[in-house]
């Protein structure tokens, strides 16, 4: 389990997401924003806490849209229902981006927060899926934002910088339980086609 954090946590979240929706993986992909939405596998679930999506994507399969993240219960629900659709027998390859854990956290405080996710996380991880989780750290304290980084595993700082070749993407990796990992900060770059789909990607 990792969590990525500063503003460019959506460049890599989607590719998260796009490389398991290539493969026709086991995909689960929580977010708040409306807009954020692309093709659906047949073994994918999007979760959209927006009350503004139902009217846009409603009916779409794979498709649960709730009306925030006020009744994180209702999340668990939805999770619970598609995990029962999944081949107990393939256990591989499975995946989970959550996107809201700064909404979560700005909704319902610390201690709320971390009861609510170290039983999400829990589940998951029972249910043999890698977790990456995105959040904001300037929009947190840093005894709340510790309070959810001290769940996972692993933690990624995704920032840019001004250089001279204009603004460059870098990761840093703060830390990886049991896991060897490059300390150093490395600039990376990725590349979509017309129709969203990965095209290359670099790190340099």
């Amino acid at each position: 389990m990792a969590i990525l954090t500063d503003l460019i946590f959506i460049m890599l979240s989607d590719l998260y997401r796009l490389l398991a929706f290539c493969e026709n993986e086991p995909t689960i992909y929580i977010t708040c924003d409306a807009a954020d939405m692309h093709s659906q596998s047949k073994t994918s679930l999007t979760i959209i806490c927006n009350n503004q999506a139902e009217s846009v994507f409603k009916g779409r399969p794979n498709l649960v849209v709730m009306k925030g993240i006020e009744n994180l219960t209702e999340i668990d629900i939805a999770l619970a229902k598609f995990l029962r659709t999944l081949d107990p027998s393939n256990l591989s390859n499975r995946r989970v981006c959550i996107d809201i854990l700064s909404d979560v956290l700005l909704q319902h405080k610390a201690v709320t927060s971390r009861k609510w996710l170290s039983g999400l996380l829990l589940n998951l991880k029972a249910n043999s899926f890698t977790v990456l989780a995105v959040i904001d750290p300037k929009m947190h304290s840093p005894e709340d934002l510790q309070a959810i980084l001290s769940l996972f595993d692993g933690e990624i700082m995704a920032s840019e910088k001004d250089s001279h070749e204009g603004t460059k993407k870098t990761l840093r990796v703060n830390k990886l339980y049991g896991e060897k990992y490059l300390k150093e900060e490395i600039g990376v770059r990725m590349v979509f086609d017309k129709d969203y789909r990965i095209a290359g990607q670099w790190f340099e």
